[in-house]
Order: C-alpha cells, then sequence, then structure tokens
C-alpha cells in the first residue's frame, strides 16, 4: 500500500569533499500514522498503552554528491548513489 507523505526539508550544508567535488546535506522530517498504510495490529502492555505508538516519526539525513561530479573512489564503487537537484534558491548550485 502506498500512501504519499510530505517532507518538511531543509538544507544543511555545502561542502568541498576530500576527493574534490561538491557535496550538500539535507534533512527531512514527516511524521505518518501508520493505520494509513494499513497497520492496524496492536497490543496493550500490562503497564498501561500500547505496543506501536499510533504516529511514527520519520527523519531522512541525504548528503548528495553534485550531478557534474565524475566520481570514482574506490571504496564506494558497486555501491548506490543517490543525485538529488538543490533547491534553486540554494547558494551556488543555480
Amino acid at each position: 500500500m502506498t500512501h504519499p507523505v510530505v517532507l518538511d526539508a531543509e538544507v544543511t550544508g555545502f561542502n568541498r569533499s576530500p576527493y574534490g567535488f561538491n557535496v550538500v546535506g539535507f534533512e527531512a522530517k514527516t511524521r505518518i500514522n501508520h493505520s494509513d498504510f494499513g497497520l492496524t495490529w496492536n497490543t496493550a502492555l500490562e503497564t498501561g498503552g500500547v505496543l506501536v505508538s499510533e504516529e511514527v516519526p520519520i527523519t531522512l539525513d541525504i548528503e548528495a554528491i553534485e550531478k557534474t561530479a565524475q566520481v570514482s573512489i574506490p571504496s564506494l564503487e558497486g555501491g548506490v548513489f543517490f543525485f538529488c537537484r538543490p533547491h534553486a534558491h540554494a547558494p551556488g548550485w543555480e
């Protein structure tokens, strides 16, 4: 089951990596209600309350490499890369 969610995101910083390419950091947060995704199971605890919270916080910490960078780092080859297009108003990334 899928359900669209809105992420509150912000740019956390820009830097040049030790390998010479530009990187940018992002943090995105949201909260979801697990029942919106079909999870309805729960059980009461002896101490009171329930085992599974109705609301689930989600935080994503993302580091992206500038798309024009030619990345060839032996320790990262074969890995998965996510390239993000920074917001149009991000300084230096127009």
